[in-house]
């Protein structure tokens, strides 16, 4: 069986194992992961919150991502199509 490596190049036995050392859930990696997380993002970030990515950026709130692309809520629309919520 294959070894699983973490951002960090330390290796575990499973996914299982790897998730325990970061405190997060396999469920939550896997899902951040298919949204397009980093595997860094998918296993620091609190499992508890959700998160904007936008240009490479990670975004607490929406409120955040706004301010950083100059928008108002109102106007999310115009960069809806290139934000995931991880």
């Amino acid at each position: 069986m294959e070894k699983i490596t973490d951002h960090l190049g330390n290796t575990y036995d499973t996914l299982k194992d790897m998730c325990a050392e970061y405190g997060v859930s396999v469920n939550c990696y896997t899902k951040r992961m298919q949204r397009g997380a980093s595997k860094r993002d998918a296993l620091t970030m609190p499992c508890d919150k959700h998160y904007y990515k936008y240009n490479g950026h990670i975004f607490l709130s929406k409120s955040g991502l706004l301010a950083y692309a100059g928008l108002n809520e109102g106007e999310f629309y115009k960069i809806a199509d290139k934000v995931k919520k991880i």
